[in-house]
């Protein structure tokens, strides 16, 4: 059966399932801290969340940052719709349904984060959309989460049917660090900002 991001997720939230690994324990509480030091550096006042999942990260950014606007965006319905749930009463807070690689409507935001979205991607041309929206979704500052091409010799090219790995390419006029998270050397931690 060929995996669609939409059917995979939907399925996958509504049995109870998380997004997983990275955005619980210690990575997902690493993730966290980097965001909001970088948040609070960069005087960010509101956050564009690409693939924001099941919320847990948003949950704890929330706890640190509670005055920036935040808009999570993410391709299933149901997670969506449990976030708005979740997140009833909290002001300048939304979540919206969006296929990440179809062009965006919406404003430009201080920072954008995409935390371990881009291996879930079925192909290079949505990897490719995903990539150029999120570059040109913000202002201020970018943070995304990705693999990097250890995971080839660790999975030795036999990957779960729900991810794919493909190389980061970083436009130009865009300035980056990159370190690697801690316990996870097969995945990079990136922000960037634009010259």
């Amino acid at each position: 059966m060929k995996y669609e991001e939409k059917d995979y997720w939907n399925a996958r939230y509504s049995s109870g399932r998380t997004s997983g690994g990275g955005s619980e324990g210690r990575e997902g509480l690493w993730k966290v801290i980097r965001v909001v030091e970088v948040a609070k550096k960069s005087k960010v006042r509101s956050i564009l969340d690409f693939g924001c999942g099941d919320g847990q990260i948003a949950d704890k950014l929330f706890a640190n940052l509670g005055t920036v606007e935040y808009l999570g965006l993410d391709i299933s319905e149901y997670i969506v719709n449990k976030n708005l749930e979740r997140a009833r009463g909290r002001k300048k807070v939304n979540f919206l349904c969006q296929d990440l690689s179809l062009p965006l409507s919406i404003k430009k935001y201080d920072m954008s984060i995409c935390l371990d979205v881009l291996f879930h991607l079925s192909s290079d041309d949505k990897h490719n959309k995903v990539v150029a929206n999120f570059f040109n979704s913000f202002k201020k500052v970018g943070i995304l989460s990705c693999w990097n091409e250890k995971i080839l010799k660790k999975y030795n090219d036999k990957f779960a049917s729900h991810t794919f790995y493909r190389k980061l390419v970083v436009p130009e006029g865009v300035s980056y660090t990159k370190v690697a998270i801690p316990g996870e050397p097969c995945k990079d931690f990136y922000t960037f900002t634009k010259k």
